[in-house]
């Protein structure tokens, strides 16, 4: 006999004051979007995920920074300055970027926090989220290359 309300408690986790400011150029990152775009859990604490998204932040921008130097170079002073069609009011490269920062630092906390107790039915478990932080880094991989405009193959010979 089942009682009580049948509702659940959700423990929401607390929000991060202030965005992660960058570069000049690319845009800041607020972590708050980044956690309900990502679904990452109360189990990250702020103080985690800003570091991962600082780090991440920093990885995304060492690999756009030869595409960034032309673009200034043109004249673009500015991510928000370069030409682009807006997807619901925000411009696909920095739609892009964002999801190219997301997806490095959600891998990245995949790869740091793993469940610690790899009992057998933990241990399938931690192959499946290996599984999806590779995910993340096709998906941070690929935005970067929309970006810059290369291809997404990677061909390799064996």
């Amino acid at each position: 006999m089942m009682s009580g309300t049948g509702l659940v408690s959700i423990h929401v986790p607390a929000d991060v004051a202030e965005t992660i400011s960058n570069d000049g150029f690319f845009p800041a990152v607020d972590p708050n979007e980044a956690r309900k775009a990502e679904r990452i859990t109360d189990t990250i604490t702020p103080e985690r995920l800003v570091y991962a998204l600082a780090n991440a932040m920093m990885s995304a921008n060492l690999t756009l920074d030869e595409w960034k130097q032309t673009q200034i170079a043109d004249g673009y002073a500015s991510l928000a300055d370069v030409p682009d069609i807006a997807i619901g009011g925000v411009k696909r490269k920095h739609r892009l970027y964002l999801r190219a920062v997301y997806a490095l630092a959600h891998a990245d906390l995949i790869e740091r926090y793993p469940d610690y107790s790899l009992t057998p039915a933990g241990e399938r478990k931690s192959a499946v989220v290996t599984l999806a932080g590779d995910d993340h880094y096709r998906n941070a991989h690929w935005a970067l290359s929309d970006i810059v405009g290369k291809s997404r193959t990677t061909v390799e010979l064996i």
